[in-house]
């Protein structure tokens, strides 16, 4: 499916700035392209929270209780890790703009959990 090929890249696309980051070792190897490859993880991460979260509780044509019902602990998961590892990086980062909308979107997900029970 699209969404599944979408989900693949954004993962794909974490995966190798995670290797980004274990080439440079330390931030203080190249501070400047640390801060650059941590922001696009950072961002990859939120995203593809976000897709999930979409996927798992909003917009389609299944109602969302019905949707609700089947979130598993490991879906949950899927959604929250990744929203929680964007918020860590931008908050190491001292970006507080985007800590706030990584924050957000969990609430997002978790009000939207907690109105299906």
């Amino acid at each position: 499916t699209a969404v599944g090929h979408a989900e693949a890249c954004l993962q794909e696309a974490a995966d190798h700035l995670l290797l980004a980051h274990e080439a440079l070792g330390q931030r203080d190897s190249d501070p400047m392209t640390w801060d650059m490859v941590s922001e696009e993880l950072a961002a990859t991460f939120l995203v593809l929270g976000v897709r999930r979260r979409q996927s798992l509780l909003g917009g389609g044509a299944t109602p969302v209780v019905v949707q609700a019902l089947r979130l598993t602990p490991g879906k949950e998961r899927s959604v929250v890790n990744p929203m929680e590892r964007a918020m860590e990086i931008y908050t190491t980062l001292g970006n507080a703009h985007q800590a706030a909308a990584a924050h957000y979107q969990l609430a997002l997900f978790y009000s939207r959990v907690w109105t299906c029970q």
